[in-house]
């Protein structure tokens, strides 16, 4: 699989991922294809033995010292070493679900030549709470509550311009947990060098540039995330909502007066959801309530400083983000691109 022409390369990048990273490669290497495809590894300095596990498997192995590591340039680096006219992205944690996910992937290509993109669905990991895997399942049912593909688009026109610009959060969805490329399109646009959210900055970018994105609801893989602690949380939405500020603009009204009641009143309403379910006992409900309670004030700190994070100084940015190098701040790009 790896010697010869290759026409899919699957770019994986890793960092201390020993928990998950044998079974991600177990899974992929159980793809069943109607092409052949490599696997390149980029490993940022693992020392728990991630390396070990990745040089069992045929892939190509390239390591690097984690201060060069950069979201979006490390994933530039990956694709200019690819052999394959498509570019598959995967996380370390990300599972395939089953042996059809890479063709299922590659074949949102051939729904139109002009597909720049493909994104697939993303399933909760089984120990996951229970509303984080309520929250993916909404979140990918934007797109479509079927198997059926949706091919995303900007119609050259005022009416197709305008509806955009009334969501391009929407459009410009992407997600490198599990996404893929068309060679000439990431040789035409490139990821952007930021500190985060480079995925959804290139699903816009993508769409703007006029390519087409696709979403495949059946090129799935089991992922979630759950941390250790709320400030774990605090973080990954700082970096989550500062991300999104610097890439698309945007901003969440968000108040530290009225923060803590606020949180108390979407939880009681989510309330309704847990003790609905049948899977937990009731003192698990309560405690799931009580937790969600706690997200939500992580959530909502993290964005309230993550879209002022041009007005807080460097060691907070540090401190707060999840990131080791955060980085500088910088300007969002502008929402008129889509006219050029």
């Amino acid at each position: 699989m790896e010697m010869g022409q290759v026409d899919v390369s699957i770019i994986l990048l890793t960092y201390n991922g020993i928990r998950y990273i044998d079974e991600v490669l177990r899974a992929i290497y159980r793809q069943q294809t109607s092409f052949p495809f490599e696997v390149i590894a980029i490993d940022s300095g693992s020392s728990d033995g991630t390396v070990d596990v990745l040089m069992s498997y045929p892939v190509r192995f390239y390591p690097i010292d984690k201060k060069q590591f950069g979201h979006g340039k490390t994933r530039n680096y990956g694709a200019e070493l690819s052999r394959g006219q498509y570019l598959v992205f995967l996380t370390q944690d990300a599972t395939p679900a089953d042996e059809f996910w890479l063709e299922e992937m590659i074949r949102g290509f051939s729904l139109d030549p002009r597909v720049g993109c493909v994104f697939g669905k993303q399933i909760a990991r089984p120990e996951c709470d229970p509303f984080t895997r309520r929250d993916l399942m909404l979140h990918f049912e934007m797109f479509s509550k079927s198997d059926e593909p949706l091919v995303q688009y900007v119609e050259d026109t005022p009416e197709g311009r305008a509806l955009y610009h009334q969501n391009p959060l929407w459009y410009g969805f992407n997600s490198n947990v599990n996404s893929a490329l068309r060679k000439e399109a990431w040789a035409a646009i490139r990821f952007r060098d930021v500190i985060y959210t480079e995925d959804q900055v290139m699903g816009r970018d993508i769409i703007v540039n006029g390519w087409k994105k696709v979403y495949m609801p059946k090129a799935a893989v089991i992922h979630s995330h759950s941390y250790s602690s709320f400030f774990r949380y605090f973080q990954r939405f700082f970096d989550e909502l500062r991300g999104m500020h610097m890439a698309f603009g945007y901003t969440e009204d968000v108040s530290l007066a009225t923060l803590i009641p606020a949180c108390y009143r979407i939880a009681r309403a989510e309330a309704q959801f847990i003790f609905s379910e049948t899977d937990y006992r009731r003192h698990e409900k309560c405690y799931w309530v009580y937790f969600r309670w706690r997200w939500h004030i992580a959530r909502r700190l993290g964005a309230y400083f993550g879209c002022r994070h041009d007005k807080l100084p460097h060691f907070l940015r540090r401190f707060f983000s999840l990131e080791k190098n955060p980085g500088p701040t910088m300007n969002a790009c502008s929402k008129n691109e889509v006219d050029r």
